[in-house]
């Protein structure tokens, strides 16, 4: 069987694009659904989304990309004591 394995970067960039599409899609229909025809609502409301969508993103990249860093720093870890297994049987 063939086994597929997404890289870090491109896991970190799909879960940026599926959080970012749901965010997109979810509170424009909320502002849609709240803001009727109130005009200045719609434009401080879409200011203040995008604050926040910013400071959330920010926070999830932060906390993939340290799990992803983190997986890596352990396999090469393991690595480094496998080496140091195998040269010590020599």
């Amino acid at each position: 069987m063939l086994k597929f394995r997404v890289s870090p970067p491109m896991q970190l960039a799909l879960i940026f694009l599926l959080f970012g599409s749901l965010w997109i899609i979810l509170t424009d229909f909320l502002l849609l659904a709240f803001a009727k025809e109130n005009f200045a609502f719609v434009t401080k409301f879409q200011t203040y989304k995008g604050v926040l969508f910013m400071s959330i993103s920010a926070v999830l990249i932060f906390f993939v990309s340290r799990k992803i860093i983190r997986r890596q720093y352990e396999l090469q870890e393991e690595l480094n004591r496998e080496r140091l297994s195998y040269k010590n049987q020599l």
